[in-house]
């Protein structure tokens, strides 16, 4: 569980790190337009990242412990699982 949650939070870092070292090591003045749209950028990139993350491998925990609430099973009692 660790290793997947590892890899999982790696995903941040993969895409924040390269587009803020350019902030950081570059030589030209960065207005604060440019620096807000390259945040909302990894930003973006993180959650659609996060998403294929879900579709490809699914929830964590696949037991019916929790009442199928993370597995999406029946029973369960979230409004949006019908």
């Amino acid at each position: 569980m660790y290793t997947i949650g590892s890899l999982f939070y790696a995903i941040y870092f993969f895409v924040s790190f390269p587009a803020f070292f350019e902030m950081d090591e570059s030589l030209r003045k960065w207005s604060l337009v440019r620096a807000a749209a390259d945040s909302l950028a990894a930003g973006m990139l993180v959650t659609i990242l996060l998403d294929f993350w879900r579709l490809a491998i699914g929830p964590l925990d696949k037991s019916p412990a929790l009442g199928g609430i993370l597995s999406g099973q029946a029973g369960s009692k979230l409004p949006w699982f019908w």
